[in-house]
């Protein structure tokens, strides 16, 4: 009875083997991509300016810089709401709300450095 229950086991376990080898992998969700450009108040692109960007219910938190021409990109995002807001040199932007990102497509912004410290 032992090696009947033992063939049975055994038997059981190459068939659930051959059943999941069979079943393709549930593919994570494709990531998407930020791009945009950091501009002063007078339309000029600011190099080297920190960019903010998190989750749009605050979490995950990132930065990054601006390349010599303004523009930033940043690849493999989870595809959800974002929001991302830019600062240099005491000049800050508004933070631009629910950007969407999408699955295997970009999101573009635009932020304007429009407030500054005072003097």
């Amino acid at each position: 009875m032992r090696k009947i229950l033992l063939l049975g086991a055994f038997f059981l376990a190459i068939v659930a083997a051959v059943v999941c080898a069979d079943r393709p992998a549930t593919a994570a969700p494709r990531a998407g991509s930020l791009n945009g450009v950091v501009l002063n108040s007078a339309g000029t692109p600011m190099p080297r300016a920190e960019v903010s960007w998190q989750a749009a219910d605050g979490t995950r938190p990132h930065f990054m810089h601006t390349d010599v021409n303004g523009r930033f990109q940043v690849a493999g995002v989870r595809p959800g709401l974002y929001e991302l807001r830019a600062e240099t040199g005491g000049m800050w932007s508004d933070w631009q709300h629910n950007v969407l990102v999408r699955t295997g497509a970009e999101a573009s912004v635009t932020l304007r450095l429009t407030h500054a410290r005072a003097k």
